[in-house]
């Protein structure tokens, strides 16, 4: 039987912690400073795991409805309407990819229409295109805050979320 990707990652969390850490110098302080920042991210690694799919799905459904909002409202010039064109497509090619692939597609085409809006789009479409770009960005920025919380960098967020928890009970 093949070890599943969880049983991996807790074998070299295992072996960092009990083989390689212990056998560090004490004055190798830089050294087993990255070895403890590994060993933290496969752990939050393990302990994401099982939502991984989910996240990069979501993430990929948020650019794809930003994707589909910039194509109705984006109007301008040559440019502007070819990168359009080029967005609708992608759109419609990566619809059957991978979440992750679809989202890197999707950012492709959507950074060259937001460079060709700038060049040539009408002053209305650059501001409507930025107002959606800028409350997706907040919307996304706010669910990565979420998910990068277990590394425990974000105060703000961990109070945040042990808030809404709390009224929600």
């Amino acid at each position: 039987m093949t070890p599943s990707v969880p049983d991996r990652l807790a074998s070299a969390v295992r072996a960092l912690s009990y083989v390689v850490m212990p056998a560090l110098p004490k004055e190798a302080s830089l050294a087993r400073e990255q070895v403890e920042l590994v060993i933290g991210h496969l752990q939050i690694t393990l302990a994401q795991y099982d939502q991984t799919p989910g996240f990069e799905r979501q993430e990929a459904e948020d650019f794809r409805d930003l994707a589909a909002t910039v194509v109705s409202l984006a109007k301008g010039g040559s440019s502007t309407t070819a990168t359009v064109d080029a967005l609708q497509k992608a759109l419609d090619a990566s619809i059957d990819l991978a979440a992750l692939e679809q989202t890197a597609v999707i950012q492709k085409a959507l950074d060259d229409v937001l460079i060709a809006l700038e060049a040539d789009g009408t002053c209305e479409a650059q501001s409507a295109v930025r107002t959606r770009v800028l409350e997706v960005a907040a919307h996304r920025a706010d669910v990565d805050r979420r998910w990068f919380s277990l590394m425990g960098f974000d105060p703000e967020i961990v109070e945040k979320m042990s808030a809404q928890a709390a009224t929600a009970s």
